[in-house]
């Protein structure tokens, strides 16, 4: 593999939806080998992700919620 020095990598999100886990295991393998700059990208990006899976979690919890409501009536 060639090493390729990226200063700037944008992660458009349409990208981390399309191919899922793969690419972000990929980008974030490039990003651990640069500098302590992209080491920052890094915890951002993972941050970042995290919000993702609590806001899509938080969402289906509330679709649950109003389907047991449903039942209910």
């Amino acid at each position: 593999m060639v090493s390729v020095k990226i200063e700037k990598i944008v992660i458009s999100r349409n990208m981390c939806q399309l191919r899922g886990k793969i690419v972000v295991e990929k980008i974030l393998a490039l990003l651990q080998t640069m500098s302590n700059s992209s080491k920052k990208m890094i915890k951002k990006f993972k941050k970042f992700q995290k919000i993702k899976k609590i806001k899509k979690l938080k969402k289906f919890q509330k679709i649950k919620k109003i389907e047991k409501k449903e039942k209910a009536l």
